[in-house]
């Protein structure tokens, strides 16, 4: 895009680099496309499905945009905005936007979790030196500010969300987000699971968690394309006693009465941190 669209940039057209660099791109590409090929371009079909499912909202794009101006932290954030628009900066503008324009469509239809964009951080940071060296006129000393001010922002949020990760030194509860990212309280509520029992659930988080902490073998019961790699539930896992595991605000127990003749509620388990409830867990035998 950027040797196409900027003027200075299409002499490149008439050397050999562009086109070695194209050959070289799709030579490191190439093992993705083929596992694509032979799995039924898993990839895009999982990534462009989730756009296509939700109903269109500007909620989550919100919820994205609050989530970058935090992870990428704010003078980066703000500065880097302002950079792509600097004159010169087509080349960093080129890098970024077409995956800003993805996550900004992604985030009209479902939440985009916060991590995803991190691969555009160190170009989003050369876009925000570019405005803070290069703002003159009325804008020269926010210039200065921002770039004195970048680093010990960024340390100063970087040591609250270490100290909140490993010590929970707000007592938030279920608002902490690192108490439900780290699975906080996941090993006490697998060991209130009959461990005699196999555990179906209906999504990834609770599949891959009681996997980890969990003693039972673990399925999902939905999703197929997660979990394309994964051996068949075969005769071993169905002679189990079943159980169908959820946290409260996930449960789908009527797409599992969809497969199986009975359901019933068994009981609860809170997963804590701290002895403050982090997400209740509804528990069901199938």
């Amino acid at each position: 895009a950027w040797i196409l669209f900027t003027r200075p940039a299409r002499r490149w057209l008439l050397t050999p680099w562009p086109y070695l660099g194209a050959v070289l791109a799709f030579a490191i590409f190439a093992p993705n496309l083929i596992w694509n090929a032979q799995h039924r371009w898993m990839t895009f079909a999982f990534q462009f499905g989730r756009v296509g499912t939700g109903h269109l909202t500007a909620r989550f794009l919100f919820e994205f945009l609050g989530a970058q101006l935090l992870l990428a932290t704010p003078f980066i954030f703000v500065c880097g905005v302002f950079g792509l628009f600097r004159k010169g900066a087509a080349l960093v503008a080129a890098i970024l936007l077409p995956s800003v324009g993805y996550f900004a469509i992604h985030a009209l239809h479902d939440r985009v979790q916060g991590n995803w964009p991190c691969f555009l951080y160190p170009a989003l940071a050369v876009a925000a030196a570019g405005a803070m060296l290069f703002w003159n006129g009325r804008f020269a000393k926010a210039g200065m500010w921002s770039a004195r001010l970048a680093i010990p922002v960024a340390a100063v949020l970087l040591a609250l969300c270490y100290l909140q990760a490993f010590l929970g030194v707000l007592p938030i509860g279920r608002s902490d987000p690192f108490a439900r990212l780290l699975g906080f309280g996941v090993a006490n509520v697998a060991r209130q699971v009959d461990p005699g029992a196999a555990i179906l659930a209906t999504d990834y988080e609770t599949t891959s968690w009681f996997a980890f902490y969990g003693r039972q073998p673990v399925a999902q019961i939905n999703e197929n394309q997660r979990w394309a790699g994964a051996p068949e539930i075969g005769a071993e896992f169905l002679n189990r006693p079943l159980l169908y595991v959820a946290e409260q605000t996930r449960d789908h127990h009527e797409l599992v009465a969809t497969r199986f003749a009975h359901v019933v509620l068994l009981g609860t388990a809170d997963r804590s941190r701290g002895g403050i409830p982090v997400a209740h867990y509804v528990i069901y035998r199938v």
